[in-house]
């Protein structure tokens, strides 16, 4: 799967890097993926939600091709805000 992350302008974001890092993509079609697994949103708060709870402090990164619809983005988010994941890297290149 070839995602093309947008550029940042200055320095990157904080790397997370821990074992229980959750890879979230969201393809150029709109299409999320869970580590390498295709979700819809609802299956992706139920997995997210489990992994929550076994991990309170979950890291989550948000890969988005920079083609992605803004929109896919955002609802992504909207679901870690509901499960109260707040350690989240934005990937850019």
């Amino acid at each position: 799967m070839r995602v093309h992350p947008p550029r940042a302008s200055k320095g990157s974001p904080p790397h997370v890097d821990a074992p229980n890092t959750q890879a979230i993509t969201i393809e150029t079609e709109g299409k999320i993926r869970l580590n390498p697994l295709p979700v819809t949103l609802a299956d992706l708060e139920t997995k997210l939600g489990q992994l929550k709870a076994a991990t309170p402090a979950l890291p989550v990164v948000v890969r988005g091709d920079r083609q992605s619809q803004y929109q896919g983005v955002m609802d992504v988010l909207d679901v870690l805000g509901r499960l109260g994941i707040n350690q989240i890297g934005l990937a850019t290149q």
